[in-house]
């Protein structure tokens, strides 16, 4: 309960989308179809997909969510990601 009060639910986690795919599902048993996704680049081809406007969240369930992007060979698209809700 104190790390609930205190913002800590451990609602985020780190993906590198998956190159050759125009998608990536992520998994996290804490997602539901009404949580905010917020996705910040660490990588600079990541910052550069986001800046395009061709990276977002296409939809979100219960218990992942997906990713819409660049369908390319890059590797290194990571990005770290929260949810709240």
């Amino acid at each position: 309960i104190n790390n609930i009060i205190d913002g800590r639910i451990d609602s985020y986690g780190q993906v590198t989308l998956t190159p050759n795919a125009s998608s990536t599902v992520v998994s996290n048993d804490r997602v539901t179809d009404f949580s905010v996704i917020n996705l910040t680049p660490t990588s600079a081809n990541a910052a550069a997909e986001l800046g395009a406007g061709s990276m977002y969240v296409s939809a979100k369930a219960v218990g992942s969510f997906t990713i819409t992007h660049a369908n390319n060979a890059q590797t290194d698209r990571t990005i770290d990601n929260s949810w709240s809700g």
